[in-house]
């Protein structure tokens, strides 16, 4: 069963991508920013985030070494347009779009973005061809936007167009890293829808990017605010952001746990058409009423005819708008504007505050909604944050502050900056392969509630976390919604005033179907998707009579088929392949456009060197008339072959043959003249060595006066003295061999020397040991026989006391016989001792002699 859409193409059933103040003050900030980034520590390859705005993008990435870096473009500008023009086979972008869009309106494509998933009935479609002058066409199949190009039948997709500035946005970091890049982050509006949402991640996979998020924009400066501040309290900020296409105001809230900052945005405000661009649309038109009141009956044929007219007024109503921010009035002109006629008008502050007059409630809606959705005043508001060029005009920031007081108005971010260095931090988060030292956890969820039925009950309510705190694989909102219907169901999907995006389909149904439930997923893009379909089937109890004893009917749970049908076709399938394939050739051809400007400049040089050295007087010294005439007549041909042959006939190979036939003819003149100067210079060197100096160089100075230089005579020169110089270096080391070999010796002799009084230390201090030994062990064996002939004389005084008058005389004759013998036995040992060494003497001498 199929359903048409609502712009008459065939449906196809939706299939998702899974890509996963004062400048004291901003100075401060940027240094305090500068050491929070430092917290990075990278840890694997490159990632990047890219701020893709309408009017311009920057890239800031994240890699080892150098944890946050704003990527300069190739005009060493941190910011480009975001514009793109197709001239000749060529793309332009940036600046040099920028300069080309006046002279060529219709292939030049500013502001893409809000053209993304738009039909090409829409308002947004018909506005954008009023104000730009390029040819809009719908899409056969999708009836979305295709833009046309330069040929009778060439139109592109806008995710084509947005993916080139994609694609060129990651080449600029790609040139910076000297890396490949996959990974990237991208801003977006909040308010995009779900085909717009899909549409930014084709374009972005047609560019070659792994898209890890999708991060809304003032999400995106949220974060960087928070990277150098601290939230002791829970703090609210609005961050309103006045952009080239759209005005945002996002209510955030902050706060501190266990050292994590965590950020929720907890409402959301939006007009998606009233930005910077609207105001220089009103410039414009008064710019052209001025001209055309000037040239009043003077026209051929009116100012609203001509293109390029509007691109060059669009242009300086963008200057004027800028001036005027800070001065009271300027002076517009633009030469030959039409008709070959010039516009100079004063333009006024006043004047700008009066056309923009009628966009006040306009301007403080958002911010109102965003106020009240949150639950907040503004008197407890902590400060308004505002951020995008449109905030810079004058009267907008007096309308801000008639609503929350001048004190609640921040600048304190770089407005510039701040979205795209949030979106390389959360990056960096994502990327699994960087450690960030102080965490900052978002949660973030659709500015609008998803619905679902006609009735349009509620499936995902504003701001439902599809961003969790802590971000995971599975990460997202599941529902699941019972309808107890049997039939097949058609239910639409829709966003509060944004309108229904899809329809989705169950069929395939049983008969005893009673109920379908259908789980939905709110994924991390913002995508709706369908996940699970099952049905609840009753199935009747079986056995019993006449219905008696029959068991109960009981419910199973089965699958039924369940499609989700988009309003607006996604690019994929056969239309997708074709994109891809174009973007294929428009790379193939710029790879081969590159190789062809590189050889066709390099034979360029080539010619003009050769034409300069065929006529070269110092040629004429080491060439024959015969062979610059050859050198001279090659180089002509290669010119005149550059001259007569149209670019688009010329190849590759042919410069590179045409560039090595000249080479081989200048190499027989040139390559003798850089020998001569080689050997010149190597006889400079060498003379210095020689201290020649002075007689070498006034040999060549004279030399190089010669009509005609002999190389024989420059080389034996050369010769002679690179042989002076061998010789000299060859004395020279021997010499040095020679003193080395002397100082050896010396060194071994000095060793020996020390050695051998070492060993006469050694000896001597031994001998003095072991006298001093052997004097204490005498003095000791003399101490001991002291002692012991005082035990004996002790003894002997004992033996005389009389016990009786009986044994006075035998006692007396015992007595002086024991004193005797005690007598012979004390000396015995001391004359044994005098004539013969002991045991220890004679080991002690023993030891002397092994010493």
């Amino acid at each position: 069963m199929t359903h048409p859409s609502p712009n008459g193409a065939r449906p196809r059933p939706r299939r998702y991508s899974r890509s996963p103040p004062s400048f004291t003050r901003l100075a401060l900030l940027a240094a305090l920013a500068l050491v929070a980034l430092a917290q990075i520590v990278a840890a694997a390859g490159p990632v990047i985030g890219i701020d893709y705005g309408s009017e311009w993008f920057k890239v800031a990435t994240v890699r080892p070494g150098r944890p946050l870096d704003l990527v300069l473009n190739r005009e060493s500008k941190r910011k480009t347009h975001s514009l793109l023009t197709l001239r000749k086979g060529e793309r332009y972008f940036g600046s040099d779009s920028a300069a080309l869009a006046p002279r060529f309106p219709s292939t030049t494509f500013p502001h893409l973005k809000s053209l993304l998933g738009k039909l090409a009935n829409s308002t947004e479609a018909q506005e954008y061809a009023k104000v730009f002058p390029v040819k809009l066409t719908a899409d056969p199949i999708r009836g979305t936007v295709r833009l046309a190009g330069l040929g009778d039948n060439e139109t592109y997709s806008v995710e084509e167009l947005v993916a080139m500035q994609l694609a060129h946005a990651r080449s600029q970091a790609e040139e910076t890293l000297k890396r490949p890049i996959n990974d990237a982050v991208i801003t977006i509006p909040p308010f995009l829808t779900q085909v717009e949402r899909q549409s930014m991640l084709t374009a972005a996979n047609l560019a070659g990017l792994r898209v890890l998020a999708l991060l809304h924009d003032e999400t995106a400066v949220a974060i960087n605010y928070a990277m150098t501040r601290q939230f002791p309290k829970p703090q609210h900020h609005v961050f309103y952001d006045v952009g080239a296409g759209s005005t945002v105001a996002s209510l955030i809230k902050f706060e501190t746990e266990r050292r994590t900052i965590k950020a929720t945005v907890q409402s959301v405000g939006f007009d998606t058409s009233l930005g910077g661009l609207a105001i220089d649309a009103l410039l414009a038109d008064h710019l052209a009423a001025e001209f055309s009141a000037t040239n009043k009956d003077k026209l051929k044929q009116p100012l609203a005819s001509n293109p390029r007219a509007r691109a060059k007024l669009l242009k300086e109503a963008a200057r004027v708008k800028t001036i005027l921010s800070v001065n009271s009035q300027v002076m517009a002109g633009i030469e030959s504007l039409h008709e070959d006629r010039n516009l100079r008008v004063v333009v006024t502050r006043a004047q700008l505050e009066e056309f923009v007059a009628p966009l006040k409630e306009r301007v403080l809606a958002p911010l109102r909604k965003a106020l009240k959705g949150g639950a907040l005043t503004a008197d407890k508001l902590d400060s308004l944050v505002v951020v995008g060029g449109g905030v810079r005009v004058p009267q907008i920031q007096k309308w801000l502050e008639e609503l929350v007081g001048s004190d609640k108005i921040a600048k304190n971010v770089n407005g510039d900056e701040a979205a795209v260095l949030g979106a390389t931090w959360r990056s960096a988060v994502l990327a699994r392969s960087f450690k960030v030292q102080r965490e900052i956890q978002v949660q973030d969820g659709l500015p609008y509630a998803v619905t679902i039925g006609a009735k349009g009950a509620t499936l995902f309510p504003a701001q439902a976390p599809m961003v969790p705190y802590v971000p995971t694989t599975t990460s997202g909102v599941l529902k699941s919604v019972t309808i107890k219907k049997k039939e097949e169901l058609v239910l639409p999907l829709g966003a509060d005033e944004l309108g229904s995006f899809a329809t989705v389909y169950t069929k395939d149904l049983n008969e005893s179907t009673s109920d379908q439930k259908l789980t939905f997923k709110l994924d991390t893009f913002g995508i709706v998707s369908i996940t699970n379909a099952t049905g609840t089937v009753t199935i009747p109890g079986s056995g019993g009579l006449l219905g008696i004893g029959k068991a109960p009917d009981t419910n199973e749970t089965v699958a039924i088929t369940a499609e989700m049908i988009q309003a607006i076709p996604a690019l994929e399938g056969d239309e997708l392949k074709a994109a891809e394939s174009r973007l294929a050739n428009w790379d193939k051809t710029e790879r081969n456009r590159q190789a062809k400007e590189a050889a066709r400049n390099s034979l360029e040089s080539l010619v003009y060197s050769a034409r300069d050295k065929s006529t070269d007087a110092n040629m004429e010294k080491v060439a024959t008339a015969e062979e610059l005439e050859t050198m001279g007549n090659a180089a002509r041909a290669a010119g005149d072959w550059l001259d007569e042959t149209d670019e688009d006939d010329m190849t590759v190979d042919q410069l590179k043959t045409k560039r090595a036939e000249l080479a081989t003819a200048m190499d027989v003149v040139v390559g003798r003249w850089k020998q001569v100067q080689a050997w010149f210079m190597e006889m400079r060197t060498n003379a210095k060595e020689l201290n020649q100096t002075e007689a070498v160089t006034t040999w060549i100075d004279e030399y190089e006066e010669k009509d005609k230089f002999d190389l024989e005579e420059v080389k034996a020169k050369a010769g002679a003295l690179q042989s002076q110089v061998d010789d000299k270096r060859k004395k020279e080391a021997e010499e040095a061999a020679r003193k080395l070999a002397e100082e050896l010796e010396k060194r071994k002799a000095e060793e020996e020397a020390r050695r051998k009084a070492e060993a006469e230390e050694l000896i001597r201090k031994a001998a003095e040991e072991l006298a001093a030994k052997q004097k204490a062990e005498e003095a000791a064996a003399a101490e001991k026989d002291t002692k012991s002939k005082n035990a004996s004389g002790d003894e002997a005084k004992s033996a005389e006391q009389p016990t009786s008058s009986s044994s006075t005389t035998a006692s007396a004759s015992s007595s002086a016989s024991g004193s005797a013998t005690s007598t012979a036995s004390a000396t015995t040992p001391a004359a044994t001792s005098t004539a013969k060494p002991t045991q220890g003497d004679a080991s002690k001498k023993g030891e002397h002699d092994e010493l």
